[in-house]
């Protein structure tokens, strides 16, 4: 929700709020048995490369990382290559779905004023719990029931079970390193060992679209090709070079091959704005 900009919707080079793009990019980044997550993850980081929003860009993959991240991916952030971090995230295995703690003996807990009071809106016996889950499986260093157990949590959540000071830089990966718990192995180079490239489309044209905002996060009304004007950093950079009414000509035949977009199907624009059909 933090990505979107209630003031002014920005848009990006194939037309996409860019506050709704940043929105894409983290979902995907966390949506990690989706089988098209790592195209998902390609095709939003470059529509924001394309749009020359790079230092916005970086401020949602930071946030990615913090989320999720290890020290790879950490270390990655630093390159200022987006597909090297990409890389790097794309090599942690998934942490296995949520399990709920079962605990016999709740007796055996701490004290309630030593349990941290978050989520805010998880019962007392639930969060005992998870507690005691949680200490049983750092005696016993367990990562995978770890990763079950606190993988989806936010991680300053996370660090407070685990008792390890979050140093705001990384998920849980980062937190089981720095308690000295080795994490699930990462997978054998071999499976990664094609370098992600970016992918080929026809840029500027609609069928670049490839993907849905999330729905939740899509503005309300038509495609309005004159906001464009006040758009990311590649729509006000072109823009700029509009003098006359001849440029103004030129740029409508430059940059709108395909038919302008209130011409489009309520398909397509249903694809990054809504009120039109949005395909699932």
């Amino acid at each position: 929700m933090f990505y979107i900009e209630n003031a002014h919707r920005m848009l990006t080079r194939h037309w996409y709020d860019r506050g709704a793009v940043g929105e894409a990019l983290f979902q995907a980044a966390g949506a990690w048995r989706d089988p098209l997550r790592k195209q998902k993850l390609i095709f939003w980081t470059y529509e924001l490369v394309l749009s020359e929003e790079l230092e916005y860009l970086w401020g949602i993959l930071e946030r990615v990382g913090k989320r999720w991240g290890d020290s790879a991916t950490l270390a990655a952030l630093e390159s200022k290559e987006p597909l090297h971090f990409l890389h790097a995230l794309l090599t942690l295995p998934a942490p296995p779905p949520y399990e709920p703690p079962v605990v016999q003996k709740e007796e055996d807990c701490v004290g309630n004023e030593e349990i941290p009071s978050v989520p805010a809106l998880w019962t007392l016996g639930q969060r005992r719990r998870l507690w005691v889950a949680v200490q049983n499986a750092v005696e016993y260093r367990r990562p995978l029931r770890l990763l079950r157990l606190l993988g989806a949590l936010p991680p300053q959540v996370a660090a407070k079970y685990l008792g390890c000071p979050w140093d705001g830089k990384g998920g849980i990966y980062h937190m089981l390193e720095m308690k000295g718990i080795p994490a699930l192995p990462t997978p054998t180079s071999a499976s990664h060992s094609t370098p992600l490239s970016w992918p080929v489309l026809p840029i500027g044209r609609v069928a670049a679209r490839l993907f849905s905002v999330p729905r939740a996060h899509a503005p309300t009304g038509p495609v309005n090709p004159l906001a464009t004007k006040e758009g990311c950093a590649f729509w006000r950079r072109v823009w700029g070079t509009v003098q006359c009414a001849e440029d103004e000509e030129a740029f409508w035949a430059t940059y709108f091959v395909d038919d302008i977009p209130d011409e489009w199907s309520a398909a397509e624009q249903g694809k990054s704005h809504s009120g039109h059909s949005l395909p699932p």
